[in-house]
């Protein structure tokens, strides 16, 4: 009787992982590769049709899409600069009408 694998759930990244990332080699790394092994299923299978949409898309739409992530990090990034900046004006100048 021939032993038989059973069949794999893991995505192909994780399917990697096992294969050429050691599992036992300490600190950070070892923490992010495990994370990364224990991802489900249907997360790994995001990120695969993700890439694939991404890769089928023209160079001007990856690079709008490309702008408009930028855009959007450096909003949220000043965002709260600016708020704690508000903030601490209004701080001030209710203290100085007090």
């Amino acid at each position: 009787m021939e032993n038989q694998e059973a069949p794999s759930s893991l995505t192909a990244s994780q399917e990697y992982l096992q294969e050429h990332v050691p599992a036992n080699n300490g600190g950070w790394m070892n923490k992010a590769t495990s994370a990364v092994r224990n991802l489900p299923t249907s997360l790994g299978n995001y990120g695969t049709t993700a890439a694939t949409h991404v890769k089928n898309m023209s160079t001007t739409q990856k690079i709008a899409g490309g702008a408009l992530i930028a855009a959007s990090a450096y909003y949220l990034a000043n965002r709260s600069t600016v708020n704690n900046k508000i903030q601490s004006a209004i701080a001030r100048n209710k203290t100085a009408h007090a």
